[in-house]
């Protein structure tokens, strides 16, 4: 059925299928405009369409182009005289809004900024994205996404941009999921607002956080938009400041925990499954660790659900060291790592880094495996013979070492194992500095020692370098380093050692691939073997000169091409492990990658 809107008069040609917003039922085909599978566009049949012309074209952001409709396109859609006169092409627009980007205040603007204008034009917020990825990314990521939630207010300009599901829904979130208009979701960008920075809990403020990921999501990994959905799952907010303002419109209530907490999750799990299929990918963004590693127990049988801090940051690091070894020699079950800390990521790394080792000797054990993994806390070396072994928690028990001598500090911890990789994995202040002396200790045995200083100097990451900066570890190791941290990506030169380049460690090298590879192959599950292959894509985008150069990671302006071979490598192991439901498998995993990612070019209106 079609009706006629904004025009006094309506034509058969000036007319083009978009989604008619009421028609949000459980059942029938899909009614989002969206990308087939293959890449190419799809109609929505007639009877879930409307006409959109004139002012509510204008509106509606997904088919808004602003200056960029033609003179006939004007003509046809009834916006002559609602627009000035000049036609601008989508890369012009791109240049005037990178322009008043870069005239905003602080990084926090720049975000508010990038958001009203997603709100306003899909295509074009995507398209400066893609142009500009390398300059716009610390916009997208902590900490100004944490900066922005504290001041995000839920004044909604246009249509809602997420999902919020409470406790005051528990018994009926199934039937709330129908209320999202897009029915072909792949991907669910998850979050409780728990763990945003500094800050810690700004319940349903935190919507900041799914819809700046999910932008990476589209931008690096080519996930189109139509099959992405920010959700906030509200428990409630334990921050005084929130619970005393009359305008927050979250749930007014402590913080739900324990069993509560716990059965609203999985009614929501349990109704997304229902909802979209078992091949959505769930993304849990800023939430703590204990129910990011809950959720990954308790629904990786049934869905494919991703965390930064139980698979992106094992991953990126992982994908470093593969990086490291064709400067640093041997295999990956020839080097000593050491793990420095006490923040929740670091057995996540001991973790995957045990199976990686293992998997590439099959005749080894897990035993062998660990042996090679040595963790230092602020109490020193952890071996059987240190005095509070015995209270060390459950979850590090594994990697206590049975052999070797309490070393107190971490440059005696250094001489004892002459560990040949050296990771800093601290939850706010670094356990141990890696100083001089412990570097150059470290550097009389390796001749390209791998140094991953990953804790940050304060709790939300906006300052510092964590253990060591990137000048001090190339110029106390005479430029042998190969390095990484959590912040740095810039050249620098390094007094009597030369030009060096400092890429971060960072899990956006991971996650836009992997979630790109599990929806392409709609796979049901998501396996350690499909983070060791992403790991292995991103290490061999890696060049000799970038280690040359001391750097372990791809440049940034070659994200999206990482992310296509993450994708593809990813889809790969599905296939092979018989996890993935798109039938018949590609002949070309990585064609197929390029093909199925969105292209926010302008559509023509005929």
């Amino acid at each position: 059925m079609l009706r006629r809107t904004g025009a006094a008069r309506w034509s058969p040609g000036a007319w083009c299928y978009l989604h008619r917003a009421p028609m949000y039922t459980g059942f029938g085909r899909a009614h989002d405009d969206e990308q087939r599978g293959d890449g190419s566009d799809q109609h929505v049949p007639p009877w879930a369409s409307t006409v959109l012309t004139g002012v509510d074209l204008m509106r509606n952001n997904k088919y808004n182009k602003g200056l960029a409709f033609t003179r006939e396109e004007r003509d046809k859609f009834f916006l002559r005289g609602l627009l000035p006169a000049a036609v601008l092409g989508q890369d012009i627009q791109a240049e005037r809004v990178v322009v008043n980007i870069r005239a905003q205040r602080s990084d926090v603007d720049r975000l508010a900024y990038l958001l009203a204008l997603a709100e306003r034009n899909e295509r074009l917020f995507h398209h400066v994205l893609r142009g500009h990825l390398a300059e716009l990314l610390p916009v997208l990521q902590h900490p100004t996404t944490a900066r922005y939630c504290e001041r995000f207010s839920l004044m909604f300009r246009s249509l809602p941009r997420g999902l919020f599901v409470s406790l005051e829904d528990a018994g009926s979130v199934t039937r709330l999921l129908q209320n999202w208009p897009m029915r072909r979701v792949k991907l669910v960008s998850l979050t409780d607002g728990s763990a945003l920075g500094a800050g810690g809990d700004w319940g349903v403020q935190s919507i900041g956080s799914p819809l700046s990921r999910l932008a990476l999501m589209t931008a690096v990994g080519g996930v189109h938009p139509s099959r992405c959905l920010p959700l906030v799952l509200d428990l409630g907010t334990d921050n005084a400041r929130l619970l005393a303002d009359p305008l927050y419109v979250g749930l007014r209530a402590p913080r739900a925990r324990g069993e509560a907490a716990r059965a609203l999750r999985d009614e929501l799990l349990a109704g997304v499954r229902r909802r979209f299929g078992a091949s959505v990918l769930v993304d849990a963004a800023d939430v703590d660790h204990a129910t990011a590693q809950e959720l990954v127990v308790a629904h990786r049988a049934s869905l494919p659900v991703y965390a930064d801090a139980v698979h992106g940051v094992p991953a990126a690091v992982l994908a470093g060291l593969y990086a490291a070894l064709p400067a640093a020699g041997g295999a990956l079950s020839a080097h000593r790592f050491m793990l420095v800390g006490d923040g929740p990521d670091l057995v996540a790394v001991a973790e995957l880094l045990e199976e990686a080792v293992q998997r590439e000797h099959r005749s080894g054990t897990v035993w062998e495996a660990r042996k090679r993994i040595w963790l230092v806390d602020a109490g020193g070396l952890l071996v059987r013979d240190r005095p509070d072994a015995d209270a060390v928690e459950d979850h590090r028990l594994p990697y206590v070492q049975e052999e070797g001598a309490a070393a107190p500090s971490l440059l005696d911890a250094v001489r004892a194992v002459r560990p040949t990789v050296l990771i800093g994995l601290s939850a706010g202040t670094p356990a141990w500095a890696f100083t001089q002396d412990v570097l150059r200790e470290m550097a009389t045995h390796c001749d390209r020692p791998v140094v991953m200083p990953l804790s940050r100097a304060d709790a939300d990451g906006i300052a510092g370098f964590g253990e060591v900066s990137a000048a001090d570890a190339h110029a106390w190791t005479g430029g042998r380093a190969l390095f990484a941290d959590a912040l740095t990506n810039r050249s620098l030169e390094v007094e009597g050692v030369g030009g060096r380049e400092a890429r971060a460690a960072n899990p956006v090298y991971i996650y836009p691939g992997l979630c790109q590879g599990v929806i392409m192959s709609r796979s049901t599950r998501l396996r350690e073997d499909m983070l060791i292959a992403a790991a292995r894509a991103v290490a061999e985008a890696v060049t000799d000169e970038d280690r040359a150069l001391g750097a372990l990671y791809p440049p940034l302006t070659a994200l999206q091409d990482t992310a296509a071979s993450v994708a593809a490598a990813v889809a790969a192991v599905a296939y092979h492990a018989g996890v993935a439901s798109e039938l018949p498998q590609p002949s070309d995993l990585l064609a197929k990658a390029y093909a199925v990612m969105h292209d926010p070019t302008y559509r023509q209106y005929d």
